[in-house]
């Protein structure tokens, strides 16, 4: 019975979520769901986005902040279009990443080039900052 619950239960983008593009070691993404009824969960809340966000008519404000964006090349869910074009619902500075062979689980992926970009751009952010004082 331990060894049936192990098993994946639902495959995920079947011949597309491949062992590189998800966690390491796991053969597709769906593995990491063991519990009935959470991808489900997981999926649910994408299908929770108000649907007037995906028509262009409709009016969105901009985020005010500086925003990063790091995106992996390799990401069966979202392409580099809908990525970079992230930015147009930025008012701020908006610094678009790419990682070369990365896919869509980029923290568990890539963990040391998520913190190291994420630390160059607050400190750029910081040393661009008005209440930055010089030491």
């Amino acid at each position: 019975r331990e060894e049936e619950q192990r098993k994946p239960r639902v495959r995920v983008f079947p011949g597309r979520v491949t062992k590189s593009e998800g966690f390491p070691g796991r053969e597709t993404k769906s593995e990491g769901y063991p519990r009935q009824g959470a991808l489900a969960a997981g999926l649910n809340w994408y299908r929770a986005l108000p649907r007037e966000l995906l028509r262009p008519t409709v009016r969105v404000h901009k985020i005010k902040r500086p925003t990063l964006y790091i995106w992996g090349d390799r990401d069966p869910a979202l392409g580099r279009a809908a990525a970079v074009a992230t930015g147009d619902f930025v008012s701020a500075d908006y610094t678009f990443v790419a990682l070369k062979g990365v896919g869509h689980w980029i923290p568990e992926t890539a963990a040391e080039a998520v913190v190291s970009r994420m630390l160059e751009f607050w400190d750029h952010e910081l040393a661009q900052s008005p209440t930055a004082t010089s030491t």
